[in-house]
């Protein structure tokens, strides 16, 4: 299914919506065709877990010296009756949500600097790629949090 794949021509970054019970299979089949490599970023959002059966330990297991691994999981409390929405639709749908908030509320600093300062002096101090990013993080976590 994934030979030929163009992994190189699209970054290398794989973001894999999953359930719990198929994470094993899908490193499993990167690891057959040598797609974890050093310059490789792989985020699995596994998206049926909650307070009483979240551990990834066995999948980070799986992992040798030089695999990129990151995973997404719920740990809300789980409670007997207590509807939680879940599932890949649930987060498919609040990924890019939050992601929006994120670079909304960084979008909305920078602004007020840019508006103080002139077009020469924001090339000076205008947040590199990694600042950005760090923030967008940041943001995300507080509206989490939330």
């Amino acid at each position: 299914m994934l030979t030929g794949f163009p992994a190189h021509d699209l970054g290398n970054k794989f973001l894999i919506m999953t359930r719990k019970n198929i994470v094993k299979d899908f490193i499993q089949v990167a690891e057959d065709m040598s797609m974890f490599r050093v310059e490789s970023q792989w985020v699995y959002a596994v998206t049926d877990t909650n307070s009483m059966d979240f551990d990834m330990a066995p999948f980070i297991n799986m992992a040798h010296d030089g695999y990129n691994l990151a995973f997404l999981f719920n740990t809300s409390y789980a409670q007997e009756g207590l509807l939680c929405p879940s599932g890949l639709v649930c987060l498919a749908s609040e990924i890019p949500e939050v992601l929006a908030i994120g670079f909304e509320k960084t979008l909305q600093e920078e602004l007020k600097t840019f508006d103080e300062v002139s077009l020469e002096e924001w090339q000076i101090v205008r947040p590199n790629e990694k600042e950005r990013a760090l923030t967008v993080i940041s943001e995300m976590s507080d509206f989490l949090r939330t």
